[in-house]
C-alpha cells in the first residue's frame, strides 16, 4: 500500500509540474506576442496570442489581446467589417470565461461604438465603471460614455461623464506623482460639475 501511495503521490508531482510548464508556455507566448504588436508586428502577434490560447484556452487576457490585435491587423488590409465581428467573438469568449474581466468589457465597447451600435457600447462601458479595474480605465469608459451622451446632444449627461473620466484620470495620474497634471484634470472635473464634493476634496489633497 506505502509503494502505491508513493506511486501515486509522484504522478500527482509529474502532473502539476506538466501543468505548470504548460501555463508557463502560455504566458510566454502572451509576452511574445505583446512585444510584438507593440513592434507592429500584429500578424506575429496574433500568431502568438493564437498559440497561447491553444495551450491554455480559458487565458483570458490572450483573447483580449488578439482581439485588439485583430482590429490593429484590419488597418493594415483595410477589413474592418470581418475585423471588427472577429474581435467580438474574442471578446465575447473573455467575458464568459471571467465576467468580472473589466478590459473585455471595454475593448467590446470600443468596437460597438465604432460600427454605430451605441447601446451595446453604453452598456459595456457601464459595466466597466462598476467593476474593480484601473483608474484609468474607468476614466476611458467615463469620456466613451460622455461622448455617447454628447452625440445624443445631452450636454448635461455628456458634463456628467467627462468630469468624471477628469476627475478618474486626475486620481490615477496623483498617485504616479504626476501632480500638476492631477491639479489640472481635478480642476477641470470641477468645471465641468461644479457640484463635486470629491474632487473639491481630492484637489485639496494634492495642493
Amino acid at each position: 500500500m506505502k509503494i502505491v501511495n508513493q506511486v501515486v503521490v509522484g504522478l500527482l508531482v509529474v502532473s502539476m509540474m506538466v501543468t505548470s510548464s504548460f501555463a508557463d508556455d502560455a504566458t510566454n507566448y502572451l509576452k511574445s506576442g505583446i512585444i510584438k504588436g507593440q513592434k507592429g508586428d500584429f500578424d506575429g502577434a496574433y500568431s502568438d496570442f493564437t498559440m497561447a490560447i491553444s495551450i491554455k484556452p480559458d487565458f483570458v487576457q490572450a483573447y483580449v489581446e488578439r482581439g485588439l490585435t485583430t482590429g490593429a491587423r484590419a488597418k493594415n488590409d483595410g477589413n474592418f467589417a470581418d475585423a471588427s465581428a472577429r474581435a467580438v467573438v474574442d471578446y465575447n469568449k473573455a467575458i464568459a470565461l471571467d465576467p468580472a474581466y473589466a478590459p473585455a468589457f471595454y475593448n467590446r465597447g470600443v468596437v460597438m461604438q465604432a460600427n454605430g451600435d451605441f447601446e451595446n457600447a453604453k452598456a459595456d462601458f457601464i459595466r466597466v465603471t462598476k467593476l474593480r479595474t484601473d483608474l484609468m480605465l474607468w476614466a476611458q469608459a467615463y469620456l466613451h460614455l460622455g461622448e455617447l451622451k454628447k452625440g445624443e446632444n445631452d450636454k448635461a449627461g455628456a458634463a456628467y461623464y467627462f468630469s468624471a473620466a477628469y476627475y478618474y484620470r486626475g486620481i490615477s495620474e496623483a498617485e504616479q506623482m504626476q501632480t500638476t497634471n492631477a491639479l489640472a484634470d481635478l480642476t477641470k472635473a470641477i468645471e465641468l460639475r461644479p457640484n463635486f464634493p470629491m474632487a473639491y476634496y481630492d484637489r485639496g489633497r494634492f495642493e
